[in-house]
């Protein structure tokens, strides 16, 4: 088994991976599994330095070409996803136009009137 066909076998495994993935947290697993630091892609790639002279464009040319997928596929994933979020959250708050407004409470009077008001009531008292 070449390392063209690990990539191509390593390309379906992430696709399935992204197409399961059912929450944001998950597609972000799982492209930190495949596109990360640490991923199984990279790894690849470091390997391409031991290569030989002929070998390096077929296979950079193959890894291109999945990084290219994987980083679309994980794109319209993500859009499918947020919209699906977005879908949810305006579901959940709906707002029913035909309700009556609410109050708004009446301020409070000034505390320098309140002081005026008191003064007042205890002239008029006496």
């Amino acid at each position: 088994m070449t390392i063209t066909d690990d990539l191509r076998a390593l390309e379906k495994e992430a696709l399935a991976a992204i197409d399961s993935a059912a929450t944001l947290d998950e597609l972000e697993s799982a492209r930190i599994g495949y596109l990360g630091k640490k991923g199984s892609l990279t790894t690849v790639l470091r390997g391409l330095g031991g290569l030989s002279a002929e070998e390096r464009p077929t296979v950079g040319k193959v890894s291109n070409e999945v990084r290219q997928a994987l980083e679309s596929a994980l794109d319209s994933k993500r859009a499918e996803l947020e919209g699906s979020a977005r879908a949810t959250r305006i579901a959940a708050e709906v707002v029913d136009v035909t309700l009556p407004g609410r109050r708004h409470p009446v301020g409070r009077q000034h505390v320098l009137h309140q002081v005026v008001d008191e003064i007042v009531a205890r002239v008029e008292a006496v």
